[in-house]
């Protein structure tokens, strides 16, 4: 019986202290899971010490606790997104016209909104449509010297790779010396680089690139690539209403120039129509000069043979008299040497003296025998004149020829002509022409 009895308090015994240890437990349980509750009520949402994390209690109510930390930090980076493109949107909608202004204020504040290093934006030059390449517009914290003056071609380096992929870049790989960030160490390359392209409708404007010492989470990549569109549709807009300004101040330029011309013109045909009276006026006072200019010219066609050359001596103009007295057609004596019609008895010193006198732009008058094309000869008092261009120097020479028929009278006035040229007559004929 004694035996029996201690075999049944042995079980009371475990059983009281398997209790004992389950009591414990919950307890434990009840503790953590106040805890729990407590931290979960007040927002704070870390986990802390937890004795057993197998109680389905615990479980359930640690799983709602990640549950509701992702859900605070989706919350947290919503409004931190919201928050910053509010912020952007105000300087992209500021009333500055200046996109070098607006830009480098956007990319100061990215920069230091995102927790980067640095950041660069660059921008499409299109001036040439046969040459489209990026440079930098404004920048961060970057080496702007190095940037300033330099043309990034279309697919050059990762910023022009960036543009014609248009798509984002993100490098946790930096190549060496690509870019430095200047900080109280010295200089040191990033950790992560991240190059986005302002792209809206599908068309690239440009390539935003941000430097960093910490690797950018996938919200942040996410937000900045929503402002690159951002950025790219203020600067589309941008540059729509400059060339809109341009075009218009064009347009209200010619307008005013088509006004002061339609004035000018309108007072141009009152003084035309006053003009016109007067050339009326003036040409019939014309064709009677013009007539009457016909009237000499025919006199002086039968008077005088007249020639003009360049200042070489090639023929250049003929008149009918000269043909007729020379026996040449036209045709036979433009382009030729002028020395055609000399007669052998001419002296070359003569011809030497003549052409010294035109070529100092002076008038050669002298009597002088010249040959015909049959071989026969006529005695000419000639008057050479040269045209003188706006140097003084001849460019040209003309020549008027008065025959004279008797061949008595044009000895004797040789003869005067060679003295008046000290030329003494004897000497004359016997100098052989040139």
């Amino acid at each position: 019986m004694p035996f029996l009895f201690n075999i049944i308090s042995g079980r009371k015994l475990k059983e009281y202290q398997k209790f004992r240890e389950e009591a414990k437990e919950l307890r434990a349980a009840t503790q953590d899971a106040t805890l729990l509750i407590q931290n979960i009520g007040q927002g704070k949402l870390d986990t802390t010490q937890i004795s057993d994390i197998n109680n389905p209690l615990i479980s359930s109510l640690l799983e709602m606790q990640e549950q509701m930390k992702r859900i605070a930090e989706e919350d947290r980076q919503r409004s931190w997104a919201n928050e910053g493109h509010t912020r952007f949107a105000e300087i992209l909608h500021s009333h500055s016209t200046d996109l070098e202004q607006i830009f480098s204020l956007l990319i100061k504040e990215l920069v230091r909104y995102i927790g980067a290093n640095q950041g660069g934006l660059f921008v499409t030059n299109e001036e040439n449509p046969q040459e489209i390449f990026l440079e930098m517009l404004s920048c961060y914290a970057y080496d702007r010297k190095k940037y300033l003056d330099k043309k990034i071609e279309v697919g050059e380096g990762l910023v022009g790779q960036c543009y014609i992929e248009a798509d984002s870049i993100l490098l946790t790989d930096i190549p060496e010396d690509y870019v430095n960030i200047t900080s109280g160490l010295g200089k040191a390359n990033p950790t992560c680089l991240l190059l986005v392209p302002l792209k809206v409708n599908e068309k690239v404007y440009g390539v935003l690139e941000l430097a960093s010492f910490h690797v950018f989470e996938p919200y942040q990549i996410s937000f900045i690539e929503k402002l690159g569109e951002s950025i790219a549709s203020t600067f589309s807009t941008l540059k729509i209403n400059s060339t809109t300004k341009h075009l218009l101040e064009l347009a209200q330029q010619q307008a005013e120039t088509l006004r002061s011309q339609e004035e000018e013109m309108r007072q141009n045909m009152e003084e035309l129509s006053a003009t016109q009276e007067e050339l009326t006026r003036q040409l019939h006072e014309s064709d009677i000069l013009k007539e009457e200019l016909q009237n000499r010219e025919q006199v002086f066609g039968h008077t005088t043979v007249l020639s003009e050359s360049d200042q070489h001596g090639t023929i250049l103009l003929v008149n009918d008299k000269l043909c007729k007295v020379s026996k040449y057609s036209r045709e036979e004596l433009i382009g030729k040497p002028h020395n055609i019609f000399r007669h052998p008895d001419m002296p070359k010193e003569l011809f030497k003296i003549m052409w010294q006198t035109i070529k100092q732009g002076k008038i050669f008058r002298g009597i002088i025998k010249n040959r015909a094309k049959d071989g026969t000869h006529y005695w000419v008092d000639a008057t050479i004149s040269p045209i003188l261009d706006d140097n003084g120097k001849p460019i040209k020479y003309v020549s008027a020829r008065y025959v004279i028929p008797d061949d008595r009278l044009a000895e004797v006035l040789y003869a005067e002509c060679l003295q008046s040229l000290n030329l003494s007559a004897s000497k004359a004929s016997d100098t052989v022409s040139a």
